[in-house]
């Protein structure tokens, strides 16, 4: 048990025992880069702007750069290489930061959607700690992965109320081989991966973060990446 003091900050920031409804929100870099097939992107956000009463904090885009990326220098996959040679990719990726945000040493990294499998596990309870919650994931996964669940870089988000009796999470998983060799194109220029997800799950928060006026109760939706 963590000393009185201890659990109290890990209470405020919702990770004392139990399974936190309350997000975490960590400082994340304003400076991102995504590698994709055919390109690679960057951009770097301005300081948000001080806002109105009864609005919320405004981003704006600072700067941005796309270079293109010859054909077949890049093939997403989930349990092979995903580039051979990474001189190339690494070349963009020093040029796109160059004109964005030369001196920034902690940068978001958006992969492609195809290096992750993503899943909804329904559970017949709501598991009592973060790492029962990754105990039953692995369990679960473990069978129709097509690499060893050991080798598996996994995450999960609550997406049902706390409180249902059979709670779903959204789970994601990537080989680690396949992650780290994104993550050593920035590291090998002494840039740390501050955060590192999905391209789908970046388009549905940018939907999200300015889409008030849709109306969402009104019916399903469906987002297309393609």
């Amino acid at each position: 048990m963590a000393p009185p003091r201890m659990e109290m900050f890990l209470q405020k920031i919702g990770l004392a025992q139990g399974v936190s409804t309350r997000p975490l929100k960590p400082r994340y870099p304003r400076v991102a880069v995504t590698i994709l097939s055919d390109r690679v992107g960057a951009v770097r956000l301005a300081p948000p702007l001080i806002p109105k009463k009864g609005e919320g904090a405004r981003l704006m885009v600072a700067a941005s750069e796309e270079v293109p990326l010859p054909a077949g220098t890049v093939v997403p996959a989930l349990t092979r290489a995903n580039f051979l040679d990474p001189a190339p990719v690494e070349q963009a990726l020093r040029m796109a930061l160059k004109k964005v945000a030369s001196w920034e040493d902690r940068v978001c990294l958006v992969i492609p959607d195809s290096v992750a499998r993503v899943s909804i596990l329904r559970f017949n309870r709501m598991p009592a700690t973060r790492r029962e919650v990754l105990d039953l994931i692995r369990f679960r996964m473990q069978k129709v992965l097509p690499f060893r669940i050991e080798e598996a870089a996994l995450d999960y988000q609550l997406l049902s109320n706390p409180e249902v009796p059979e709670p779903d999470f959204l789970v994601t998983l990537a080989q680690r081989t396949v992650l780290f060799q994104y993550e050593r194109l920035l590291t090998g220029m002494d840039r740390l991966p501050g955060l590192v997800d999905l391209e789908s799950f970046n388009l549905v928060n940018l939907l999200a973060s300015g889409a008030d006026h849709l109306a969402w109760e009104k019916g399903d939706w469906a987002l297309v990446n393609a």
